[in-house]
């Protein structure tokens, strides 16, 4: 995919999930960011409603549907980084160790959310086979 063909796909997926919010794709990697084994990075700004994301030219050799999967799961944490900022409000107030463990804890689970929902919401959206099942027990 060329980087043309994937700020198309940005655009069309901030339509969906971020109508309002700016985004602005980056030629390069924050510098306080190691992008060993990643394909993307979001950063939230300071701008009220605007993220920066950076894609690696790796990610632009995978196959169209991870592509789309990983640009739905940066934008995604756009809308779950405020939970973010109020874990870092209350820093002074934690000790140290409860508070680290807080705050990984909250990126585990905010990674497992985005990563979640972007694969549905993709495979929705293509009309991929449903997956999983629902069963009732008992005379419900």
């Amino acid at each position: 995919m060329t980087r043309k063909q994937l700020a198309k796909l940005v655009e069309a997926w901030r339509k969906v999930l971020l109508p309002e919010w700016r985004i602005t794709l980056m030629d390069h990697a924050p510098p306080d960011h190691d992008m060993d084994d990643t394909w993307a990075v979001c950063q939230t700004n300071d701008d009220y409603l605007h993220i920066n994301v950076y894609f690696t030219e790796e990610l632009l050799k995978e196959h169209p549907r991870k592509i789309e999967i990983t640009v739905v799961h940066e934008l995604l944490h756009a809308l779950v980084r405020p939970w973010r900022r109020l874990i870092d409000a209350v820093e002074d107030d934690l000790p140290a160790r409860a508070h680290t463990a807080l705050h990984e804890e909250q990126e585990h689970e905010e990674e497992q959310l985005v990563d979640r929902l972007s694969h549905a919401l993709v495979a929705q959206t293509h009309g991929a086979e449903p997956f999983g099942i629902v069963e009732q027990k008992g005379d419900g």
